[in-house]
């Protein structure tokens, strides 16, 4: 990248940074190379422009020495021993429009926020801690580039990754290393932080709360499904219960008759003439619980059909199905549009 200024620089075998030098150390006397090539390094420390290592010949991508170098610099600091604070994992989460939440679409309705979220939606499923690392290595992607720092403690491992400041790099996403539970550390917007630094005082902001940091994934995060379900559910029975204590006040119910095989030729459905997801939820607490392994059609207090999916087993009103029957003695199975859509057979 044009015009990149590289602090970092690799010197006995340490990772230093520019401003660790003294002014008789510039040039080819820093005695430094590369981080990322191991190329010679020539130390840049004018009085006008910005200090900064550059190569003294064959240079390699800027962009990689300066991101090679500050990953480095965090390994050399988290492998020596120095406490790291973690931060709390916390998830927040939001209901359905109808029905309630399960195993099944849980997940498209949970998500990891900061430790710092404070609406009433969330869960804090681990606190936040300082840990000394037993171990801290660098992990390689297949073209030998850093691609994370993978830290152990106590049998269990996680990885780090960098965002590195905005100058450096505009893509500005990272993705999760592996399987690992993945925490970024955020320097998009700490390029002067990092310039102006000695190796000492980039220690001490890695180390203290000022550093921006945030998990990028953690699965942890199931082990707060079995109670945001509950939740889910009861959230679920109190909405219906005052759609339908709001309907009887109004007066607005009314009944007509509905015939079916599987229904006594008196029976007498509610009519609803409220919201028609209103409705449906107050429906799908009636079949929730049904056997629809039965003969016959299952039918909530307004006569409306409800079905079972083959493939996902949500339960849904039989509009929501491409295919309303699976067989002999299955009329209450069937596959519903989402799962006929994403499979052949």
């Amino acid at each position: 990248m044009t015009g990149l200024k590289n602090p970092f620089a690799v010197r006995y075998g340490k990772i230093i940074l520019i401003e660790d030098l003294s002014g008789n150390e510039r040039g080819l006397n820093c005695q430094c190379v590369c981080p990322a090539c191991e190329g010679t390094f020539i130390a840049r420390m004018g009085e006008k422009n910005t200090h900064h290592f550059a190569h003294s010949k064959d240079p390699c991508s800027e962009q990689l020495a300066y991101i090679s170098g500050l990953y480095r610099l965090i390994h050399q600091v988290l492998s020596s021993g120095n406490r790291f604070y973690i931060p709390a994992l916390v998830v927040s989460y939001t209901f359905p429009q109808s029905g309630i939440l399960s195993e099944s679409n849980i997940a498209n309705h949970v998500k990891i926020v900061t430790e710092y979220y404070s609406a009433s939606n969330k869960r804090v499923v681990s606190p936040g801690r300082s840990i000394a690392f037993k171990e801290a290595e660098i992990a390689y992607d297949n073209k030998n580039n850093i691609a994370a720092i993978k830290l152990t403690h106590q049998g269990s491992s996680m990885a780090i990754k960098v965002m590195p400041p905005d100058t450096v790099c505009k893509k500005g996403t990272v993705s999760a290393y592996k399987d690992l539970p993945t925490l970024v550390l955020d320097f998009s917007k700490d390029e002067d932080v990092i310039r102006k630094s000695t190796s000492i005082g980039f220690q001490d902001y890695l180390l203290t709360g000022n550093l921006v940091k945030y998990w990028l994934y953690n699965p942890k995060i199931e082990k707060a499904y079995p109670e945001i379900i509950s939740l889910s559910e009861i959230e679920f029975r109190e909405r219906a219960k005052r759609f339908a204590e709001s309907q009887n006040n109004t007066d607005h119910r009314y009944t007509d008759q509905y015939r079916s095989h599987s229904q006594s030729p008196n029976q007498t459905y509610e009519v609803w003439h409220g919201n028609e997801r209103e409705r449906d939820e107050i429906g799908y607490l009636d079949v929730k619980d049904k056997d629809f392994q039965q003969t016959g059609y299952i039918r909530d207090r307004f006569g409306k059909r409800w079905i079972k999916c083959i493939i996902c087993s949500e339960i849904k009103r039989d509009a929501h199905f491409a295919i309303g029957y699976a067989g002999t003695g299955c009329v209450n199975h069937g596959r519903c549009l989402k799962c006929a859509a994403g499979r052949k057979n």
